[in-house]
């Protein structure tokens, strides 16, 4: 970890996310993909137990940057981190059936 982010890291390592999502007063979609190399499955169900009436979805092979991933390793995901693909079409489907859900309140 470089010097320079390490304050960043410690000053956010002090939050409970699932105490933090809990103070949102409003709808709330939870997007995880299960080839995600930083966020885990386990981490999004945690945090969906902050905020039960939150939307949580996962998607089968999306990686970190909601796009699709063929497999579960850094080297196979690498474009996903560097090149302008698209979103998985999963996540675009979770993302405008939960912001059509919003028009209809």
């Amino acid at each position: 970890l470089p010097l320079d982010v390490q304050p960043y890291f410690i000053s956010w390592m002090k939050y409970d996310p699932k105490v933090e999502i809990a103070k949102l007063h409003g709808p709330a979609l939870l997007l995880q993909g299960r080839f995600d190399l930083q966020v885990s499955e386990l981490d999004a169900t945690l945090l969906s137990e902050g905020k039960p009436d939150a939307k949580l979805v996962f998607v089968d092979d999306m990686g970190h940057m909601l796009r699709k991933v063929v497999a579960k390793t850094s080297a196979a995901q690498q474009a996903s981190y560097t090149e302008p693909l698209p979103l998985h079409p999963a996540a675009v489907d979770a993302l405008s059936e939960f912001l059509r859900g919003l028009t209809k309140k």
